[in-house]
């Protein structure tokens, strides 16, 4: 076989040489099906380096068994990225190094991974079109409270559309969200996806964001709730990252709410009483 990263993880992490023969043959018998789960059409031309992805999709979900470490895994990833059309791809990190989930958090809003506009402007759900500083405020509203995250997110693409300094707008933002015990988290650590496109469906494959870390983070804080902001987002949250370990060793709610995404056709207002009717009652 072929001495490639692929391999050479295996071989790291198994030192019994049946199980690694085991796994390289449940590995073999399941390529095919596990090629079915990337968007490899002419669209991406992308079915020269199918099987490396399926290679990397297999320890992706392996990685509990093998202990392969998200460091280890986006290294893989990386590899992968150096050899398709960087013109047409990009690796995008996600933000939850800017999560402002502690001590004073009660509500957890997961989302995929920031949109190539929200990047832009330096935080979660900051991407211009991007409804979730509206559905917050609405929360806001009926809690009696003044609103004021549609007003930063405003703050924020005036100062990147002026080549003005973003980070202390960033830091209000933060600040705020703190005062108010809300806090994002993206479930996907890291991706290939398309340049010219941010929908979870154009996602070629992606890093989970790493379960000990989310299990420690929610430890620390108070949290009272988690909320999935679409049916992607819920089942990567429970495929992935143990969504019924932590809903019950923690004693946490879960629930899903409407996507804030404009590419999910809702009025506005049904978002508004969605959202409102969901997470009010955690954050009074």
């Amino acid at each position: 076989m072929k001495n490639d990263i692929f391999n050479n993880i295996l071989i790291k992490k198994i030192c019994d040489y049946k199980t690694y023969i085991k796994i390289l043959t449940y590995y073999e018998f399941n390529n095919e099906k596990l090629e079915d789960n990337f968007k490899l059409s002419k669209k991406f031309e992308l079915n020269t380096y199918a099987e490396e992805l399926a290679k990397l999709h297999f320890l992706i979900n392996h990685r509990q068994i093998l202990n392969i470490s998200n460091t280890e895994l986006i290294s893989y990833l990386n590899e992968i990225y150096k050899k398709i059309n960087a013109d047409k791809f990009e690796i995008v990190n996600c933000f939850n190094n800017e999560s402002v989930l502690n001590n004073k958090t009660k509500v957890l809003i997961l989302g995929s991974i920031t949109s190539i506009s929200g990047i832009k402007n330096g935080y979660f759900y900051t991407s211009d079109t991007n409804q979730t500083m509206k559905l917050l405020d609405s929360i806001l509203q009926s809690n009696k409270k003044p609103i004021k995250f549609e007003s930063i997110k405003q703050e924020l693409i005036s100062a990147r559309k002026n080549g003005e300094e973003m980070k202390p707008i960033v830091e209000k933002l933060k600040n705020e969200l703190t005062n108010e015990n809300i806090a994002f988290l993206d479930v996907i650590e890291c991706c290939i996806r398309p340049k010219n496109s941010s929908l979870d469906d154009d996602i070629i494959i992606s890093i989970p964001y790493c379960k000990s870390k989310l299990y420690e983070q929610i430890k620390n804080s108070n949290l009272k709730a988690i909320f999935t902001n679409s049916t992607f987002v819920e089942n990567y949250f429970k495929k992935y990252l143990g969504y019924d370990e932590i809903t019950n060793i923690f004693n946490i709610n879960y629930n899903k709410i409407m996507s804030p995404s404009p590419a999910y056709l809702k009025k506005l207002d049904t978002k508004k009483q969605d959202w409102c009717s969901k997470i009010c009652i955690f954050l009074k």
